[in-house]
């Protein structure tokens, strides 16, 4: 049997599958950070082209233009095929190329920063996402933080301030979020005025706008945790209270108990003749005792000139009425008794060695001839026949007594002897 064929050439050029992914991450290709990715194809014209997105959640998921867009449902993997075939003799395996691509859509970054956050003034909170291996954390603004390149640092901020993280995974893909760090409003204190209170007497202390409160110094304070405690001070003392409101913020503020006191001036040493001043720190009225030798005994400063050593004692009454007493004590020293020597008259041409006692110190005057007129034992050079000099003498209390001595110069006697003569022996 004979049958007759006809056969029809085609010129069929073999066409090359070659995706591209656009959004791909660079590095890492068909691997991309978000679910919308652009395809492209790098092909001659003149061929036909199906695409496959391999999306399990549709079977609408093809496509036949050279740069197409998908978005695929979340992350994970999608095998993507793309076919390019000469529309001639689409059916034949030398006029068409396939190829699978997998295609990888990153776990979308989504770093939680926590939840807003107030403070303390003066305190500092941890932020931050947990740390994910593989992912690196970058903050902004940076300032008050301990580290801005770590997941979760410690935000030590001085005004409100809003923190912004980025995080970065392996391939590149970044994802953000915000906290903001406030301040609660700081606690105000309401405490009670400083006060004077008189000796052996107790002040009620108080303060408001806390729950807890801790007054210190303690020692003196029926409890130092409540608001409105008794004070017994023995002296002046300033009380601070720390109040913590519900927040747990602190503020503090101080008081001053001023225990009624008489501080008489310091114990007075002088020397017979002289004048002390007594005095006392308040008060406002005053009783010295003994009266005598006292320029006013009802004085707040009075001035003494006793004869001998007495203690003056003071009763002073404060504003409120109540009393203190004090004293003061006024040493009075007798003056040394100065010698300075006994009179005396030395040959015309001497010196004279002077020398005085009854001190510790010594001061010589007129110091005209004298080779040193501080000094106990000066040497007197005569610059007239007759001088007088004193001497001032101070002991160890400061108090001092004079004395003086006369020196003068006597004149050499005129001596005449009897010619030399001649004599025999046994003459």
């Amino acid at each position: 049997t004979r049958r007759d064929y006809q056969l029809n050439v085609v010129d069929c050029e073999a066409p090359i599958a070659e995706p591209f992914d656009v959004n791909a991450q660079p590095g890492y290709p068909f691997t991309n950070c978000s679910e919308l990715v652009q395809f492209d194809l790098d092909t001659t014209g003149g061929f036909s082209i199906y695409w496959d997105f391999g999306d399990p959640t549709t079977t609408s998921d093809n496509s036949t233009i050279s740069d197409p867009t998908w978005t695929y449902p979340g992350p994970g993997q999608y095998d993507l095929t793309l076919i390019v075939f000469n529309p001639i003799n689409p059916n034949d395996p030398l006029c068409a190329d396939t190829v699978v691509q997998v295609v990888t859509i990153q776990d979308t970054i989504l770093p939680d920063a926590g939840p807003d956050q107030s403070i303390c003034e003066g305190q500092d909170v941890q932020i931050g996402p947990s740390p994910v291996p593989g992912s690196t954390y970058s903050w902004t603004p940076t300032a008050g933080l301990s580290d801005p390149n770590i997941a979760q640092p410690i935000a030590s901020p001085t005004a409100q301030t809003t923190y912004t993280v980025v995080q970065t995974d392996s391939v590149g893909c970044t994802g953000s979020d915000q906290v903001t760090v406030s301040f609660f409003d700081n606690p105000t204190v309401t405490i009670s005025n400083d006060t004077s209170v008189c000796p052996n007497t107790d002040a009620q202390l108080m303060a408001s706008g806390g729950v807890t409160y801790l007054w210190s110094p303690a020692a003196t304070l029926n409890d130092p945790n409540i608001p409105n405690p008794i004070a017994t001070p023995a002296s002046t003392t300033t009380y601070t209270v720390l109040i913590t409101d519900s927040n747990g913020c602190e503020a503090t503020d101080s008081v001053t108990i001023t225990m009624f006191e008489v501080e008489a001036f310091p114990d007075v040493n002088q020397c017979v003749g002289d004048t002390a001043q007594l005095g006392v720190n308040s008060g406002v009225s005053w009783i010295w005792t003994p009266p005598a030798d006292l320029s006013d005994p009802n004085a707040q400063n009075p001035t003494a000139t006793p004869a001998a050593t007495t203690t003056y004692h003071v009763i002073v009454t404060a504003p409120s009425g109540c009393t203190a007493n004090d004293s003061i004590t006024v040493t009075v020293n007798q003056p040394p008794t100065a010698y300075a020597g006994m009179d005396q008259g030395v040959c015309s041409g001497q010196t004279v060695q002077l020398s005085a006692s009854g001190g510790t110190d010594y001061s010589w005057s007129p110091t005209s001839g004298l080779s040193d007129p501080n000094i106990a034992d000066p040497i007197l050079t005569f610059i007239q026949d007759t001088m007088t000099v004193t001497v001032t003498v101070t002991d160890a209390n400061g108090c001092e007594d004079t004395d003086e001595v006369t020196v003068w110069s006597e004149p050499l006697p005129n001596v005449t002897a009897w010619p030399d003569t001649i004599v025999c022996v046994g003459e």
